[in-house]
């Protein structure tokens, strides 16, 4: 399955770490339950599969991965629904204020639910 196919158009939280639960557990600022942010952890290949709660869990087939996300290793990375990365956050949620100030410039708070609910395309009005 492709990494896509998870995402579907949604925000999402990912993280890529062979202890995703570690990472999840910093991220507690109220923003991400505000965007409804799907938690997707990235198992790296060799890693095994496991159920965490609240998560969607993948692994990687091999270890194409591991130069591309080496910079990003204890980040948590905010994907846009339409899987732009929005924001690499230092964890724990450092950042998240930030991302809460940019959420809240960029739409008011009654356009937000709906906007989360209508999809990626519905903010290009």
């Amino acid at each position: 399955m492709l990494l896509d196919e998870v995402l579907g158009n949604r925000f999402a939280v990912l993280v890529r770490s062979a202890q995703p639960e570690a990472l999840f557990e910093q991220l507690r600022h109220p923003i991400w339950d505000r965007l409804m942010a799907a938690r997707i952890a990235v198992l790296p290949c060799g890693t095994t599969i496991r159920e965490i709660r609240g998560v969607t869990v993948v692994a990687e087939v091999d270890s194409s991965l591991d130069q591309s996300m080496a910079p990003y290793a204890g980040c948590a990375l905010l994907l846009r629904p339409d899987h732009y990365v929005a924001a690499a956050i230092e964890l724990p949620d450092a950042d998240a204020e930030r991302v809460s100030k940019l959420v809240e410039a960029t739409w008011n708070a009654e356009e937000l639910p709906s906007l989360l609910k209508a999809g990626p395309g519905a903010a290009a009005a």
